[in-house]
């Protein structure tokens, strides 16, 4: 009975230090991953006109929505809104990415490679058909795993912006939004 206990006692000891060397990898995996993430930030051209990658692959363009001026990054190729604000960190109140499609259709985005919350607004003929807000970046999740943010019909433009911004700005569904290059 005493050996047997012992060897549960062994069993148990060994599991949690696996847990605690995975844990360990993990944490290490993470924190590389984000230094290097933020050296990218770092290293990036201070002559940019883009607020917060320090890109200049975008084109940039203005959107007003109730009388709040944004400066937006155009993601208008495949590749452009692949990479969406991936690797993005310190968005500001008056910058935003906007995502343009050639033709008005559902769209679904994910968080893959995001690095902060945001709101995703959903822009159809000009106006808000909808929103997404609040959505939190999911670290360490497979692509397959990854939550996915369906439109709530069909759309021409998507907006990203920092967390919060839709609700402290009074933005609401139906507003209009004037976009200009």
């Amino acid at each position: 009975m005493k050996k047997n206990n012992q060897q549960v006692l062994l069993r148990i000891a060994v599991s949690l230090l696996t847990i605690i060397v995975v844990a360990f990898f993990m944490y290490l995996y993470i924190t590389t991953r984000a230094v290097t993430l933020t050296a990218d930030f770092d290293s990036a051209s201070s002559t940019s006109s883009r607020e917060v990658q320090g890109s200049s692959k975008y084109q940039q363009g203005s959107m007003r929505i109730r009388g709040n001026e944004l400066t937006v990054d155009i993601a208008n190729t495949q590749q452009m809104r692949a990479q969406g604000l991936a690797g993005v960190v310190g968005l500001s109140d008056s910058y935003g990415m906007v995502f343009v499609f050639d033709q008005a259709t559902t769209h679904a985005f994910w968080m893959k490679g995001m690095l902060e919350p945001i709101d995703i607004i959903w822009i159809r003929d000009g106006r808000i058909i909808g929103t997404h807000t609040h959505v939190q970046p999911e670290l360490g999740v497979a692509d397959v795993d990854l939550a996915q943010y369906q439109s709530p019909g069909v759309v021409d433009l998507v907006l990203e912006v920092r967390a919060g911004l839709f609700e402290e700005s009074g933005w609401q569904v139906g507003d209009q939004v004037v976009f200009s290059l």
